[in-house]
C-alpha cells in the first residue's frame, strides 16, 4: 500500500490517496486507487472500496505510482489517407471496446493490465496505426515541493 500526497510547503494540497498494489504476473501490477474524507475524527470505514478506481502500475517507482495509468484506456494515432470506418473496424477486430475518434486520434477501452502488449501489437499489426499508448492519470504539477510517495505496508 503506498500513500500519494501533494504537498505545498506544509500543507496537505489534495486529498491523500491511497493505493493498493497486486502483481498478478501481466504486463503492469493492478492498482486500487482510495482517497481518504476526513470525517471529523476520523474515517471508520477507510477503506472503501465502493468509490475506488483501478490504475495499471507500470513499476514501483515513485513516478510508476504517483502517474499511474488508467486501466484499460488506449489512445491511438493514426496515419493519414485511411478512412474512419476502416479504423474504427480494425480496431475493433483487435478486441477493443468503446472505439470513438476520426482522423488521426482514436481511443478505446481493452482487457486491463495488458496494454502495453496490446498496444505493441497495435502498431505491429495494423498498417494504419502511428502509434498506440495508455492514457495516463494527469495530475497538477506546478507547486512545490510537490508529489510524495511512501510505501506503508
Amino acid at each position: 500500500m503506498y500513500l500519494v500526497q501533494g504537498v505545498s510547503g506544509k500543507d496537505v494540497i489534495f486529498p491523500p490517496e491511497f493505493i493498493f498494489l497486486l502483481d498478478v504476473g501481466l504486463d503492469a501490477a493492478v492498482g486500487v486507487s482510495v482517497y481518504w474524507q476526513a470525517h471529523g475524527r476520523g474515517d471508520p470505514d477507510f477503506p472503501d472500496f465502493s468509490a475506488a478506481t483501478l490504475r495499471s502500475v507500470l513499476n514501483r517507482s515513485s513516478t510508476g505510482i504517483i502517474f499511474p495509468k488508467i486501466a484499460g484506456e488506449l489512445m491511438i494515432v493514426v496515419k493519414t489517407g485511411y478512412k474512419d470506418s476502416d479504423v474504427k473496424a480494425g480496431l475493433e477486430a483487435e478486441g477493443l471496446k468503446n472505439v470513438q475518434g476520426s482522423d488521426f486520434f482514436w481511443t478505446g477501452n481493452c482487457q486491463p493490465f495488458i496494454e502495453q502488449s496490446l498496444c505493441k501489437k497495435l502498431e505491429a499489426d495494423l498498417p494504419f496505426v502511428k502509434s498506440a499508448e495508455q492514457n495516463g492519470v494527469a495530475r497538477i504539477v506546478d507547486f512545490g515541493p510537490g508529489w510524495s510517495c511512501v510505501r506503508l505496508a
